[in-house]
């Protein structure tokens, strides 16, 4: 069973999973919902993708994920778009087409990704550094 506590009062909010707490809210050290949103697509697809790396016994390298997104205008303002702009780095020229085909499979098989590509057209960039 998956569970969060989120609790809300004027002196401030947070998520809670029982290992750690984020502030929640519109104060300078706080995430929005949509931040915990793209950044759970961002978190799952990485997941996946180190899942997968790891049984197809290759390298994991260091990646970075920005998500960015746009919400419809209309209700519900569901997103319309995301992109997954992935940084990796250090990944040697002759692992570039595995490393490409198992982002592929990322975006196949993780499930928030799968759940929000049924309202919104996601897609995935990588750059190599």
């Amino acid at each position: 069973m998956l569970e969060v506590k989120t609790h809300f009062s004027r002196e401030g909010s947070y998520l809670d999973n029982g290992r750690a707490r984020v502030a929640l809210g519109s104060k300078e050290d706080a995430f929005y919902p949509y931040d915990l949103f793209l950044g759970s697509l961002s978190s799952c697809f990485h997941a996946t993708l180190m899942s997968i790396m790891t049984k197809r016994r290759l390298e994991t390298p260091k990646v970075d994920i920005v998500v960015t997104g746009e919400k419809r205008t209309e209700p519900p303002t569901t997103l319309e778009w995301g992109k997954l702009a992935i940084t990796a780095y250090d990944v040697p020229e002759k692992d570039k087409k595995a490393f490409e085909q198992s982002c592929d499979l990322a975006a196949t098989y993780c499930s928030i990704h799968y759940t929000i590509a049924k309202v919104a057209e996601l897609e995935h960039i990588i750059e190599y550094v």
